[in-house]
């Protein structure tokens, strides 16, 4: 126990010779100057016991409800034998194995004569009965209790955040927490009974890896179940045999049934090698799904409210919401559209040729030409419908209207931090990010156009009171509450009536967003916001792989971030979004983006930056527009393009690769995928 105290209180946890030699000493040297009382007291009052509690007194209220003053013979040594190892002892998780360990304590204790042996065996017949009530928030937010250790340990040290009785106030709202979790794993089921991924499968449907030898860290196999328990499977992948380790068990195993109704002898089931070496496999695990990040941020405050990481923190403590990395496909192009609103080259109503165009890329000797998702282009479009539609070319010649500098500059303004790719696959999306950049950059159009840091953390006070941290929210405006106002209603098209149209129908609140895939698809994105909150959704593989056909934006993430924000704002009224008053509206022609004149058939009221409302007056129904981009076509012979799809025809399959990737797309650290994005962000 002293030498555990030693470690944990006045060394780094490196495990060399001159570590070990110095543990040593300080022990000896700690026993000379302390007694072992209070050497215990320092070990109990700092010792993990599960479930992210430290400290005697932190166990004993968390797993008992009461002060160990207050702790019976019972309850004291369930505690002192949950020490060895607090999570697979935990009361809560695995009474069997913690009751068998309260015996042992019992044992020694009455063996040491510490107890008699009428204590013994009235305390040996008692049921360990913990809090009649699981704690709420029991294994809850992991991920983002991760992310607040890792950065009060970057800002104050182990000792401080271990043994300072610290008191963190953080800014998550367990309620919308809660849902946020829901959200992730309903959508990661779903996803896996489309693809199945942890899904058991009748013998035919798929074939069985029989001639296996040595067995592939990592590679998924085709196990046949050949022993089912109550309380365990046993798999064959050729001839090795072993159990199934059942996590997630919820991915795995509904709620409403048991290991007898899912898994019966002959049935097939991927996994991977577990524990053990691949001559010699202890286990198998299932094969590893996609897995999804969700963050949600209030845009005025940028407090933090929910935060998911992942499917589920115990199988892996990777944070996909924090430190995952990965392209955003067409969900970038807001960025691209909005610089060129502020500089005035387009409008919501600037009419823009979506057709096949080349661009040179710096240090590549093939050009590379844009395409659309189903491999048409469909003429000339409103800049509102292109990005509606999610029309690659048409934002790949915003791009180059707006220049590159300018969205480089633009982009890292309203709030992107990562290095971006710097040629025109920018805007279909070829630059790296993670959802809390992508949220904290829509964040800026929601909030009417300030930037801030994101805050997850509000005040941190010692013992005692005082006070080592307070945040402060210093918001400062970046772009004009009218440019902002613009890029979300432009988005709130992509709600209303483009790629997130299906998933909202019927919804009252008024909100804005945007899809993203990468080319495969790999990455499946939905950035979107209302009055109130803001949230990202992100959906993929950890290793490279494609989600699979169909997958994607629409179809991927954005019924997680639906159901998410349908539920959080199941109690607050709808609100529309504000409309700056140096707005000027107008009534505009739908299909020229000209001024409505006085024939126009269904005109649409518009709004606009000073300077930009159009100055032509549409001509009516049946006038010939000599300037009009089908008559100058005709005028060259040239065929007239098929009549644009309509919204719900439009599919979700990914185009084919482009030719080029950008050079430094991906960073060196993760899964290389294809570049250029070249599909239409679903």
């Amino acid at each position: 126990i002293t030498q555990q105290v030693v470690k944990n209180l006045l060394l780094t946890p490196e495990r060399e010779v001159k570590r070990k030699v110095q543990e040593v000493l300080l022990a000896r040297r700690l026993e000379e100057v302390l007694s072992k009382d209070e050497i215990l007291w320092l070990y109990l009052n700092q010792v993990y016991w599960g479930h992210r509690n430290y400290g005697i007194e932190e166990a004993s209220r968390f797993y008992f409800d009461k002060s160990t003053s207050e702790l019976d013979l019972n309850e004291a040594s369930t505690l002192a034998g949950m020490v060895q190892s607090p999570e697979r002892l935990s009361p809560f998780k695995h009474m069997e194995r913690c009751l068998e360990r309260r015996n042992y304590v019992l044992n020694q204790m009455r063996a040491k004569g510490f107890i008699t042996e009428a204590m013994y065996a009235s305390t040996l017949e008692l049921p360990i009965t913990p809090r009649t009530q699981r704690p709420t928030t029991l294994g809850m937010a992991s991920h983002f209790v991760e992310a607040i250790r890792r950065q009060l340990l970057d800002e104050y040290g182990r000792d401080t955040v271990y043994t300072g009785g610290l008191e963190v106030h953080t800014t998550v709202d367990l309620t919308v927490q809660v849902e946020a979790e829901a959200a992730v794993r309903q959508g990661l089921r779903e996803f896996d009974q489309r693809h199945g991924d942890y899904q058991v499968f009748e013998p035919g449907k798929l074939k069985p890896d029989d001639n296996v030898g040595k067995m592939v860290a990592e590679r998924p196999y085709v196990a046949v179940v050949t022993h089912v328990t109550k309380d365990s499977v046993e798999l064959r992948v050729g001839d090795h045999v072993a159990p199934l380790e059942l996590t997630p068990r919820s991915r795995i195993i509904p709620s409403d049934k048991d290991l007898a109704q899912v898994f019966q002898e002959g049935k097939l089931f991927r996994v991977v090698l577990g524990k053990g070496s691949g001559m010699k496999p202890e286990s198998f695990l299932p094969a590893p799904g996609a897995d999804a990040a969700l963050l949600c941020m209030d845009p005025d405050s940028r407090e933090v409210l929910a935060m998911v990481g992942g499917y589920d923190y115990s199988l892996s403590s990777f944070n996909r919401a924090t430190q995952a990395r990965r392209q955003t496909g067409s969900s970038f192009k807001p960025i691209v559209f909005s610089a060129a609103l502020e500089k005035k080259v387009i409008t919501p109503s600037t009419r823009i040729d979506d057709a096949p165009k080349v661009f040179h890329i710096p240090g590549k000797d093939e050009p590379w030409s844009p395409r659309n998702f189903d491999g048409k282009f469909k003429g000339p479009m409103l800049v509102r419908t292109a990005i509606a539609l999610s029309r690659n070319t048409v934002a790949v010649d915003v791009l180059e209207r707006v220049g590159i500098d300018s969205v480089l500059e633009y982009a890292k303004r309203i709030g992107v931090t990562s290095p971006l790719v710097e040629n025109f696959t920018m805007a279909l999306g070829s630059t790296e990010m993670t959802v809390l950049e992508m949220v904290n950059t829509f964040s800026t159009f929601a909030s009417g156009g300030f930037l801030a840091d994101p805050i997850f953390v509000t005040r941190v006070e010692k013992r005692g009171g005082e006070v080592l941290f307070a945040a402060e929210h210093a918001p400062t405006r970046v772009i004009s509450a009218e440019v902002a106002y613009l890029t979300t209603s432009l988005l709130s098209s992509v709600v209303t009536e483009g790629t997130a149209r299906k998933a909202l129908l019927g919804w009252e609140h008024s909100a804005a967003g945007k899809t993203g895939t990468t080319n495969g698809p790999r990455d499946a994105w939905f950035l979107g916001y209302t009055d109130y909150l803001v949230a990202g959704v992100y959906v993929g593989f950890d290793a490279p792989q494609d989600l699979g056909g169909h997958e994607g934006g629409s179809k991927t993430a954005l019924p997680i971030w639906a159901n998410f924000m349908k539920a959080v704002h199941r109690d607050r009224p709808p609100r529309q979004f504000t409309v700056p008053s140096g707005l000027i509206q107008a009534s505009i022609d739908p299909q020229s983006g000209k001024l409505a004149g006085p024939h126009t058939p269904k005109p649409r009221e518009e709004w606009f930056l000073p300077g930009t409302v159009p100055k032509e007056t549409a001509f009516a129904p049946g006038e010939v527009d000599p300037g009009d981009w089908t008559m100058r076509e005709i005028g060259r012979g040239r065929p007239l393009p098929a009549d644009p799809d309509p919204v719900d025809g439009a599919s979700d399959v990914a185009a084919p690769d482009a030719k080029l990737a950008p050079k430094g797309a991906h960073s060196d650290d993760r899964p290389q995928s294809a570049t250029p994005i070249d599909d239409d962000g679903f």
